[in-house]
């Protein structure tokens, strides 16, 4: 049976624990949001008819939805 731990022995408080997540899912998400903002905008100036350029794009967009995605759940997540 694994001892029951007290909070007094905890080194972060149940609330603490969880704006701690919000704060670094939110700024990972916030940091890919500008990462992939500024490769998406590389890639346009780029000529569109070639595979490699498409597909820079395609990922771009796809990493800025999956960041949004992390930014949402941050807020709707913090207490």
């Amino acid at each position: 049976m694994s001892p029951v731990v007290s909070s007094e022995h905890l080194i972060l408080s149940h609330r603490g624990f969880q704006w701690f997540v919000v704060a670094i899912t939110g700024g990972a998400s916030a940091y890919w949001v500008l990462i992939d903002s500024v490769r998406l905008r590389r890639a346009l100036r780029e000529d569109h008819r070639l595979p490699p350029v498409r597909d820079r794009i395609f990922g771009s967009i796809v990493g800025l939805a999956i960041a949004a995605i992390g930014i949402v759940g941050a807020y709707l997540g913090a207490p």
